[in-house]
């Protein structure tokens, strides 16, 4: 039973290698070494390996973008923006900096989003003195999974954000920061204000 298995695949393979070698276009001189069964399955080998590499290349090099309106920064396709429930923020009404920061494929390939942890964002607000005000982990655990998440051509993911306004100040501006977990590029700033 493994031996027709075994000669299955390898007739399926060098099928699929000759089909490549008989729609291979012309090619100039230079190029009449490479052709024939084993060239394309070097070909198809050599594609394989690559589009692998670029999925790695992918993971790595996630894009990064302003939020806000759109970004202007785009990169492998991803494009990310934030938006407060609030704008500005009322002492009076709430207790905390709401919003949603999202990531939008608007490339032609799929993309993929490593995070270590349950944790998928940070957000935090820094007063004019860079010092940290509001963190959105605060008060809040994460479980220790590893996840990979896809993102398909179109597709949009969203992630909630939270900061308490405990340490806020009526009348005064912060910095908001918020990036994707363990997605450098994936982050921007933004000036959020302060009412009573």
């Amino acid at each position: 039973m493994m031996t027709r298995k075994a000669s299955f695949v390898a007739l399926v393979i060098f099928s699929s290698a000759i089909c490549s070698f008989a729609a291979d276009p012309a090619s100039s001189d230079s190029e009449v070494r490479e052709r024939g069964p084993w060239a394309a399955l070097k070909r198809t080998w050599s594609g394989t390996v690559d589009g692998v590499e670029s999925v790695g290349r992918g993971a790595k090099n996630i894009v990064g973008g302003v939020f806000g309106a759109k970004s202007s920064r785009k990169s492998e396709g991803l494009e990310v923006s934030v938006k407060l429930e609030t704008s500005p923020v009322s002492l009076a009404s709430v207790r905390q900096v709401k919003g949603v920061l999202a990531v939008h494929n608007q490339g032609k390939h799929t993309q993929l989003l490593s995070f270590p942890t349950g944790q998928r964002v940070e957000a935090v607000l820094r007063d004019q003195s860079e010092t940290i005000v509001g963190r959105s982990s605060e008060d809040r655990s994460f479980g220790t999974e590893p996840a990979l998440i896809t993102v398909n051509p179109g597709e949009r993911l969203e992630f909630e954000i939270a900061i308490p306004t405990r340490s806020l100040s009526a009348g005064k501006t912060y910095t908001l920061d918020a990036a994707v977990t363990n997605q450098e590029k994936l982050r921007s700033k933004m000036i959020v204000s302060v009412v009573p």
